[in-house]
């Protein structure tokens, strides 16, 4: 499902630093968790999840903002607009997605650091129609920066390497962790038996964007606690995803990359929807 919330502005000219996507999943967590079924509990400790490997079910855009209500500066936006929105998307049945959409009616959020942020209260809840999705090759977009990394070693101690769109084994990785999520996912009754990934059309990963075209963004996770703070680095490109219908779907509702949850690897069909 997709929903689209609508935020009043509560005090226009507020800073909003670039950085908010943790500050925003926080929220995203609490509404869910105060929702007539506690969906938050579901996505972090459900039974979707293999080893260390958590599929949280859902991906989110960076909020809408009209360009002229807004200034840009290097490390914050003023934020001048009336209204900003959001879209959200879950890979849920049927029979929960008026809870969740009731889950963020009326709610207040403040988002950004310690430092600075913008006010807002959600003021329409509304679910948007899905894109028709059908087996083959897709054209799509990164909404917000996917994440791919391994781990290194590095003086000493393993840290993560994260992985340009044009590095080796970059589509292996990206194509077995969508595999993995599927196969996680399956089993629950939200996406079709696991065979269909061998009796539709072959998964493959090509990249669209030149590299000069490919836009590489840092962000800061935590960045008002030192002791958490993490700097992940993620990248915006075109590619075309092939691949059955229904994990197509999965790559559109629940993200593509890591940590999908948090605000990373949201994608769109790059054709209109």
């Amino acid at each position: 499902m997709r929903i689209e919330l609508t935020f009043k502005v509560l005090r226009p000219g507020q800073k909003l630093p670039f950085s908010y996507q943790y500050n925003l999943a926080e929220w995203i967590y609490y509404c869910l968790s105060r929702g007539k079924r506690n969906f938050s509990k579901f996505l972090y400790y459900g039974a979707f999840r293999r080893s260390k490997h958590n599929f949280k079910l859902m991906s989110f855009s960076r909020l809408s903002i009209p360009q002229e209500g807004r200034k840009v500066f290097k490390r914050y936006l003023e934020v001048w607009a009336e209204e900003v929105k959001l879209e959200l998307r879950f890979l849920v049945r049927e029979e929960e997605k008026e809870n969740i959409m009731m889950a963020f009616e009326q709610r207040r959020l403040r988002l950004g650091d310690g430092r600075m942020g913008i006010e807002l209260e959600v003021i329409k809840v509304e679910e948007l129609q899905m894109p028709n999705i059908e087996d083959g090759a897709a054209p799509m977009r990164t909404q917000t920066p996917m994440i791919l990394s391994r781990m290194e070693e590095h003086k000493g101690k393993m840290v993560p390497q994260y992985l340009h769109p044009m590095d080796q084994g970059y589509h292996k990785i990206l194509l077995d962790r969508l595999i993995d999520n599927y196969q996680l996912a399956s089993p629950h009754g939200l996406l079709a038996p696991a065979q269909e990934l061998i009796n539709g059309p072959e998964l493959n990963f090509k990249l669209l964007s030149k590299k000069e075209d490919i836009s590489r963004k840092g962000t800061d996770l935590q960045p008002h606690n030192p002791r958490f703070a993490e700097r992940v680095i993620g990248y915006l490109f075109d590619f075309e995803l092939q691949g059955p219908a229904e994990i197509l779907r999965l790559a559109y509702l629940g993200g593509l990359g890591a940590k999908n949850a948090m605000g990373f690897g949201c994608v769109r069909f790059n054709y209109k929807e």
